[in-house]
């Protein structure tokens, strides 16, 4: 092997988890690793069992602990945020408030922080990152298989979901930023925070602005992880993030409204417009027939332990 091939930086799937066993992990952990990948994953995780944790790194996985005070997917702390954020806009430093962050913030919320911790802990060390969800993300083939488009790429959810049109994400955004957020986003397509990707740099730079955000917000409550995205994607970082049709890219959001949409090639995995295997399937699960017949095939195992 040659020394400029050596000198590759190897590409990064992250995602957190908690409270998970491993055959509900295992779609994600064993597909990726037939996909041909040859990066790192690393978890970012709280609250495994030891059982579970040696199975991840038995697979590969890099293990990296996070603590949190959340119950679940919610923190009761995050009621707080109303009197706490006037406290935090004081100059009290940056290193405080993450603390604080950290503590107040939901499951959904919090893993963008310790994301970025790790990306700035190991800097330099990675060329691509792909910070997605992980309990409904299956794997058809290598993420990067295809050169990004850019230093970030986000992935649009179905043509008609736009801001002012979907009662659940139009609430959310009302509730974090305000009516004047909401009004110029109307008819704003809406993208799904649960998968992005980019560059090592890109993605650092990401982060932080998500991060930089939260100071903005009425509310840190749920959902607030879906408007940042959506604010820094339409609004802060206008232009800086390539934005990615459902289907045409490295992901395909597998919600209800893009069900009857699916295409199922030859092979048993579903395909995109150009009739080329979509790398990435987020929300497979939606599907029960779908999802059994992707576990089956892409992990030799069945879904009915999960």
């Amino acid at each position: 092997m040659s020394a400029s091939v050596n000198a590759i930086k190897p590409d990064l799937v992250i995602g957190a988890v908690r409270g998970y066993k491993f055959e509900q992990l295992r779609p994600f952990v064993v597909s990726l690793k037939r996909s041909g990948f040859q990066g790192d994953l690393v978890f970012l995780w709280n609250s495994l069992a030891d059982e579970t944790r040696a199975e991840l790194e038995r697979h590969g996985a890099k293990l990296v602990h996070f603590d949190y005070r959340g119950s679940g997917s919610l923190n009761s702390w995050s009621r707080f945020w109303s009197q706490i954020r006037p406290l935090l806009r004081l100059p009290v430093g940056n290193s405080f408030r993450t603390a604080v962050y950290k503590k107040i913030l939901n499951l959904a919320f919090v893993r963008y922080l310790h994301a970025l911790d790790f990306l700035e802990q190991n800097r330099g060390r990675y060329r691509n990152v792909f910070l997605t969800d992980v309990r409904d993300v299956i794997f058809q083939d290598d993420p990067f298989c295809d050169q990004l488009p850019g230093d970030m790429a986000a992935f649009l959810e179905e043509p008609h979901m736009r801001y002012g049109h979907e009662p659940m994400n139009d609430g959310w955004l009302l509730e974090n930023y305000g009516p004047e957020m909401t009004a110029k986003l109307k008819d704003a397509r809406i993208s799904c925070c649960g998968t992005v990707m980019g560059t090592e740099a890109g993605m650092v730079r990401y982060l932080r602005a998500f991060v930089a955000e939260i100071l903005r917000l009425r509310s840190v409550a749920h959902g607030a992880d879906t408007s940042v995205h959506n604010v820094l994607l339409h609004e802060r970082l206008s232009g800086k993030i390539s934005v990615i049709e459902n289907f045409q890219g490295a992901v395909g959001t597998v919600n209800s409204d893009a069900l009857d949409k699916l295409t199922v090639g030859a092979s048993g995995l579903v395909v995109g417009i150009d009739k080329r295997v979509v790398p990435v399937l987020h929300q497979y699960d939606r599907d029960l027939k779908l999802a059994a017949g992707l576990v089956e095939r892409l992990t030799g195992s069945s879904t009915k332990s999960n």
